[in-house]
């Protein structure tokens, strides 16, 4: 598990120098994307609890690393250019490690919340035990979990891929695909058609 003293681990991304830069404006809103990098030093399986109010969520197991690693796409609109801007510098990401070893990752936006404001997280470790994603609007994808797993939004695509222990998927609007995961699943799905297809390897399922 990490490297830890008795105390909560706090990293904040705020202090990163951005990986991208973009700007964009519209006939009544002008826009700024950044994406962040941070990696950190750990040792044996992890279980990550991940949310996000708007926008994607991935996590994957990367073999073969030595760092947990979090990219983090931020986006946020303003009625200028100068607005935006000042607007997304605002934005943060915590990880931090709970009494259980778990390690949480949330974004941190400024209040109120605005229309268009998202916080994307790609999180990928070395060993992954189980994971938690939380999305109110975005997809989720989680690659090579070896614990439970527990995959929710409310608006948007689930895909699990190479995951050996039980897999818990729930979607009110958003095609569900599980791919080489041995174990048993459950998926609920609220809005539209409902059911599972089996293709070889593959299970789909359809709302």
């Amino acid at each position: 598990m990490p490297q830890t003293t008795t105390a909560p681990r706090l990293l904040s991304l705020s202090s990163l120098l951005p990986l991208a830069l973009l700007a964009g404006c519209g006939t009544f809103k002008s826009e700024r994307e950044m994406t962040y990098e941070h990696a950190l030093s750990i040792k044996g399986p992890v279980t990550l609890d991940v949310q996000t109010d708007n926008g994607p969520i991935s996590i994957e197991a990367a073999p073969g690393t030595r760092t947990l690693k979090v990219i983090s796409k931020q986006r946020a609109h303003g009625t200028s250019q100068g607005a935006a801007d000042a607007r997304v510098a605002t934005f943060d990401v915590s990880i931090q490690e709970d009494a259980d070893g778990t390690i949480v990752i949330r974004p941190i936006l400024p209040k109120p919340r605005q229309s268009g404001d998202m916080v994307g997280l790609q999180v990928m470790v070395p060993e992954l035990a189980g994971a938690h994603a939380v999305s109110d609007n975005g997809r989720i994808h989680l690659e090579g979990a070896t614990a439970k797993s527990t995959l929710y939004t409310d608006n948007g695509r689930v895909s699990a891929i190479g995951c050996s222990a039980d897999l818990q998927i729930e979607t009110d609007n958003g095609r569900v695909s599980v791919q080489d995961c041995s174990r048993a699943r459950q998926v609920e799905t609220d809005n539209g058609r409902s059911g599972i297809e089996a293709h070889s390897w593959h299970v789909f399922a359809y709302t």
